[in-house]
């Protein structure tokens, strides 16, 4: 009733994990708000990758971090900004370091 759908199958509900979570750069801004940055020259899954250090570094510091992805790739960037599920919206910048001047 709830859903409206049969339950076909029950799953596991416990997700033990020993993985150790390192993302690059994480500071404190001089106007209060947390910065963090990955360095990437790939796309590798990072939108799930940047969702699981947002929901860490909010948890740890008690405010949402702002979130950049500075691609350093040789190829045009392709790396996804954001997820966009039925009940989740999550998006962080990506920036081409190319987009920078060189001087």
């Amino acid at each position: 009733m709830l859903v409206g759908a049969q339950i076909s199958e029950m799953l596991t509900v416990e997700f033990p994990s020993v993985k150790m979570r390192r993302p690059d750069f994480v500071a404190r801004l001089t106007d209060g708000r947390i910065l963090h940055l990955e360095i990437q020259s790939e796309g590798e899954d990072m939108p799930w990758r940047m969702l699981e250090y947002y929901l860490l570094i909010r948890r740890a510091y008690d405010q949402p971090p702002t979130q950049i992805v500075l691609y350093i790739g040789e190829k045009p960037a392709k790396i996804a900004s954001n997820i966009v599920e039925a009940r989740l919206r999550f998006s962080y910048d990506v920036i081409d370091i190319r987009e920078f001047d060189g001087h």
